[in-house]
């Protein structure tokens, strides 16, 4: 069963902007988390592992959106992961 089927179970409304706002909400607590490790540098460890489980969220959520619209999470990462090789090689030349 998908996470999206599993979701549907218990939420049978959800839609994408749904699951996009609790996707805006994930990458703020990565923000959170990244500031905090930088400004309070004695506590990082905490940090750290609050940030794994952010950016774990962030990647569930993406996994639900993908599902929803029958994409597949590795395709879109490998195109996503080309695309910026080449933007890099547009913008920053090797000399």
């Amino acid at each position: 069963m998908s996470l999206f089927q599993l979701l549907r179970r218990h939420k049978p409304y959800e839609r994408a902007k749904d699951v996009i706002a609790v996707l805006v909400y994930e990458i703020g607590d990565v923000v959170k988390c990244i500031h905090y490790m930088e400004n309070f540098p004695q506590d990082r460890k905490a940090y750290i592992a609050e940030l794994r489980k952010a950016m774990a969220d962030v990647f569930i959520q993406m996994k639900i959106l993908c599902e929803m619209y029958d994409f597949s999470l590795s395709e879109l990462f490998e195109e996503g992961h080309d695309e910026f090789v080449q933007m890099l090689k547009e913008r920053f030349p090797v000399k």
